[in-house]
């Protein structure tokens, strides 16, 4: 696990207490986005109302790497087809009075693949999320909130981080954050080091074809992770800076 300079390193609960159902229809315009069956994205769940300015604005600072997409429906039935009919045109904001636990019961109920699932038809991310609040429309720049269950230093179980960064710092950790190369521990790290880990946990190797390598189900790159940062107890022991 190299230790670079930031310049260079480019739970499951219950849900007996229902949260609201969404009913606000903030007219935003989605004439920007088109749903790719290839693609898998991150989620971003806003508890507020969100002006289109700031979705231009994180719009400028995605690429094929960290694409994102606002997540319009709170329908546990069939969530992706009703996110699929609201692009482009007006559509609801369904999480406005949740909780970050409560997303985070439905992202994993009705969004992330299986644990043990590798294979097409990802459409969302297995490890991270965003969450809009009102600090983060109302700051300057603009910020978002990572969101994490990927292990982390010191963890004797799975647990979920949160993050607020700047969005263009927010972004350009999405993609290493969800591959698990980066520890959210160790993102903006007061020491101005970071720690990367290669090859990337959600790979493992092929048996019997070396040098190779084919994606782990998510299960399996949790273990890969753990595995590769258990020589360290905290972020600080990791980077050399307690």
């Amino acid at each position: 696990m190299p230790v670079t300079t930031r310049g260079q390193a480019q739970k499951d609960g219950d849900q007996s207490n229902s949260p609201p159902r969404g009913g606000n229809n903030f007219q935003q315009l989605a004439t920007r986005s088109k749903f790719d069956e290839g693609t898998t994205y991150h989620p971003v769940f806003c508890l507020v109302e969100v002006p289109d300015e700031y979705f231009d604005e994180l719009e400028k600072y995605t690429d094929e790497n960290s694409p994102c997409l606002e997540i319009t429906s709170n329908d546990t039935n069939d969530v992706l087809a009703e996110v699929k009919a609201n692009i482009g045109r007006s559509r609801p904001a369904p999480f406005l009075g949740w909780t970050v636990d409560q997303v985070y019961i439905f992202y994993k109920k009705h969004l992330r693949p299986a644990e043990d699932y590798s294979g097409p038809g990802e459409h969302f991310t297995r490890f991270t999320f965003i969450i809009v609040d009102e600090e983060c429309i109302k700051s300057s720049p603009l910020q978002c909130i990572l969101c994490s269950d990927a292990p982390d230093f010191g963890e004797a179980e799975t647990k979920l981080k949160q993050l607020r960064l700047p969005m263009e710092k927010a972004v350009e950790h999405l993609c290493a954050l969800e591959q698990l190369c980066f520890t959210m521990s160790t993102i903006e790290h007061p020491s101005g080091l970071s720690l990367s880990i290669m090859p990337p946990p959600i790979m493992k190797p092929v048996l019997d074809q070396p040098g190779a390598y084919k994606v782990a189900t998510a299960a399996e790159a949790r273990e890969n992770k753990k595995e590769a940062i258990s020589a360290f107890s905290s972020a600080d022991e990791a980077l050399g800076s307690s």
